[in-house]
């Protein structure tokens, strides 16, 4: 199986439209400086592991993974993927979070 499988739809499956709601905002909020010009606006991303909840996975196992995202025709209304793909996921360590003492980082003053 193909790990880096990509597919994207650029046209709607229903009526052909090519102008969906959610890119269009993306757009205009690069256009008017409120976004990078790299930015793009979706209205569902969702990602994750394919992992069967009774097989224990161990750390440096790569299971399969998924990524997709959902936007609207502007045309008919028609909600659809426009990319699906395939990842590689791999198991690491987790890593325990930073726990700072209450007052780190402040500078205390002295009066001598």
């Amino acid at each position: 199986m193909d790990s880096t499988f990509v597919k994207t739809f650029t046209k709607c499956p229903q009526c052909g439209g090519e102008e969906r709601v959610f890119e269009e905002l993306g757009k205009k909020a690069i256009a008017n400086g409120t976004a990078t010009p790299e930015f793009h606006f979706a209205l569902d991303s969702k990602s994750g592991p394919v992992i069967d909840q009774k097989k224990p996975l161990h750390i440096g196992d790569k299971p399969l993974g998924f990524a997709f995202q959902t936007d609207v025709c502007m045309k008919c209304g028609t909600v659809y993927a426009t990319k699906l793909q395939r990842l590689e996921v791999e198991v690491r360590m987790p890593q325990p979070p930073l726990i700072f003492p209450p007052n780190w980082g402040k500078i205390e003053q002295r009066n001598n």
